[in-house]
């Protein structure tokens, strides 16, 4: 996965205000800062240790190609990261790196066949011990409504869709598994996440400048109270616009108006002077709203009390954050408290304030892994019991929350059960 830590220590990334922001935040707070890893590419090269770069013969480079000998599954063109806080909308130059670009390019090299745009829609397992499963082929151009099933038989089936999507799978295909734990669908955590925002800063905090997360800020545990991490937030140019757009809104219609008018009249040919650039300065606004607030990103161990369930043919998710309310309540207090250091106001996103739904990025659970089939799904390769040859390997399998961002511990451990999975196949114990 190429793991690298944000290099705060060189230019342009030391004029990251928001990093730097958080970095100042902490020390007044007294709490731990650090350089999480990201699957970002700031160097050309691989880093073998994040903790120890090599500044000389690999040094971050912004914006400049990503060498990749062998190169990827789509043949394309990579470069490292030019700042612009896409992450969370799609990196449109190849600087995270995401499955395809590594797992799955090596896979295909290797001989796997990748077949996009399709999707599972029963298995089972046959009396010859091979499963059977049947698909569909999507046609972007095409209504789903015609597509054909298909049929494929194999002699190991392996679950990657994610905690909702092996969940929902081994749901709707439970007839099929008799045997399967009762504690399918159970253990459902949302890795703690929050999402709340820092508004009208003292200072500039610029979030469309850096990649989406650059540091976090670490509370531990404190009695039953699990602890947690938060982190900078940042959002691409174009969201900024919107923001500051919305930041005034009862003069906006006035703007807005305005800038219709002297359009039209420019399409119509009776104003002829065609730069709306000023036109579009007046319909943001003074843009200050955008450039000294940022969203926080908090997410840590909250109580996996959850239990997913089918209502008709979709998956419902039934959690009650009341259950975990002390741990929210320290996550809260913390970021009011990283606001006033900063002289900014706390906010929440407007689903957690009016509603106390909780946003996550990071769903956890459903399949958990445990010692027996009376503890969990699976055991701790993402074997399911009772059904040799069925694997759960990504985030449905946790048993509980991982803390940080859980992408680096669901990636070891499917490669763990990955690995498992060739010896035992090789014959090793």
């Amino acid at each position: 996965l190429n793991a690298q830590r944000y290099p705060l220590h060189m230019a342009p990334y030391n004029q990251t205000l928001k990093t730097l922001a958080m970095r100042d935040a902490a020390n007044s707070l007294d709490l731990e800062w650090r350089l999480p890893n990201l699957a970002v590419s700031f160097r050309s090269k691989p880093v073998a240790d994040p903790d120890h770069p090599d500044d000389i013969d690999n040094p971050p480079r912004f914006h400049s190609p990503v060498e990749e000998p062998l190169g990827n599954l789509h043949g394309a063109a990579r470069s490292t990261c030019r700042l612009c806080g896409e992450c969370d909308v799609g990196c449109n130059d190849g600087s995270k790196n995401t499955l395809d670009f590594n797992y799955l390019s090596a896979a295909q090299r290797l001989g796997a066949e990748i077949r996009e745009l399709s999707e599972v829609k029963r298995f089972e397992k046959e009396t010859s011990g091979r499963f059977r499963i049947g698909y569909v082929r999507h046609n972007p151009h095409e209504s789903s409504r015609t597509a054909a099933e298909a049929t494929i038989r194999a002699d190991r089936l392996i679950l990657a869709a994610g905690t909702f999507g092996s969940t929902y799978l081994l749901l709707t295909n439970r007839a099929a598994f008799p045997r399967i734990s009762p504690a399918l669908g159970t253990r459902y955590s949302g890795n703690g996440d929050l999402l709340s925002f820092l508004i009208n800063a003292r200072r500039p905090l610029n979030p469309t400048f850096g990649p989406v997360i650059t540091s976090a800020i670490r509370v531990e545990d404190s009695g039953k109270a699990g602890g947690f991490y938060v982190e900078d937030g940042g959002f691409p140019a174009f969201l900024a616009w919107l923001v500051d757009s919305a930041a005034d809104l009862p003069s906006f219609p006035i703007r807005a108006a305005a800038f219709g008018k002297r359009a039209i009249l420019g399409r119509l040919g009776i104003d002829p002077d065609t730069d709306l650039g000023r036109e579009v300065s007046d319909l943001i606004g003074r843009a200050t709203t955008s450039q000294h607030s940022m969203p926080i990103l908090s997410m840590g161990r909250d109580t996996p009390s959850g239990r997913m369930r089918l209502d008709g043919k979709f998956l419902q998710c039934d959690w009650d954050v009341d259950e975990s309310g002390e741990y929210y309540a320290r996550l809260i207090a913390t970021g009011r408290r990283i606001a006033e250091a900063l002289g900014a106001d706390y906010d929440h996103n407007p689903a957690f304030a009016y509603f106390r739904q909780i946003l996550t990025a990071h769903p956890l659970g459903g399949c958990p892994m445990g010692w027996h089939d009376g503890e969990g799904v699976v055991d701790s390769f993402g074997e399911v019991f009772h059904y040799p040859g069925l694997h759960v390997v990504d985030g449905a399998m946790l048993p509980g929350p991982v803390g940080p961002n859980p992408a680096l511990t669901i990636a070891a451990l499917a490669d763990r059960a990955a690995t498992a999975i060739i010896e035992k196949r090789g014959g090793v114990s």
